[in-house]
This record gives C-alpha cells, sequence and structure tokens, in this order.
C-alpha cells in the first residue's frame, strides 16, 4: 500500500560550543498521519520498521491533540508552540504562511545551544 506523506523532519543535534551535554532530538512531523498508522501500534498492512524502531529506543509521547481540525494550522501551531489564536497561519486557504519573525521550535533550540537542520519531503 503507497501513501504520499508530507514529511518534515528536524534533526536537532548538541552543539559542539555547547559545553553542558544536551539530548539529541529527533523531530518528525507527519501529515495525514494518524496515531494507529505505524506498525508498531499493530496496522494492519502499514510496515514502519524504521520509525518502531526509532520509537522502541527513544522517548514516545502517546497523549497529543491536534493545533486545529486542518494541517496548515496544526503544522504553525507545531513549528511555533502557538495556539491557532496567535498564529500566522489559522486556514488551508493558502492566503498566510509562517512570517520570518514567528519564534519557531528550532529558533529557541538554537538559543540553548543546539544545530538545527530541516530535512525536506522526498518523493
Amino acid at each position: 500500500m503507497k501513501f504520499h506523506i508530507l514529511c518534515l523532519c528536524f534533526i536537532l543535534t548538541h552543539s559542539l560550543a555547547a559545553a553542558k551535554q544536551q539530548p539529541n532530538i529527533i523531530y518528525f512531523m507527519l501529515d495525514e498521519w494518524g496515531y494507529f498508522e505505524w506498525s508498531a501500534l499493530g496496522h494492519p498492512s502499514l510496515e514502519t520498521p524504521n520509525i518502531d524502531k526509532l520509537a522502541a529506543e527513544g522517548m514516545r509521547f502517546t497523549q497529543l491533540l491536534a493545533g486545529a481540525n486542518v494541517c496548515a494550522p496544526t503544522r504553525n501551531t507545531l513549528m511555533t508552540g502557538q495556539h491557532t489564536g496567535h498564529t500566522t497561519v489559522r486556514g488551508n486557504s493558502g492566503g498566510s504562511a509562517l512570517c520570518a519573525d514567528d519564534p519557531t521550535i528550532a529558533d529557541m533550540l538554537k538559543q540553548a545551544g543546539y544545530a538545527t537542520y530541516l530535512v525536506p519531503q522526498r518523493d
């Protein structure tokens, strides 16, 4: 079964300049991906061995809510940590985008001594 999934993956690694030990963080943002759509949670036809392995070896957050009822503002809430009343993206109309001065998780982690990297979607 083939699915096209928008995946933004932020790989945040410890900066060599930082004096204290900080954990590495891998942040996946999957669009159109439901809670039970990976094989570790029993999906009957999708096989996700690499995600399953990451989950088995790391920390899993299993209680969550979406930031909005459609994808664009949900992505914005995940990127900025703001609720939809404060975000610049409030719908899927395509009329607004993340602004250059919007604070993001990557910005906050850079201030904490992390180096960040965005892995874009591959088709």
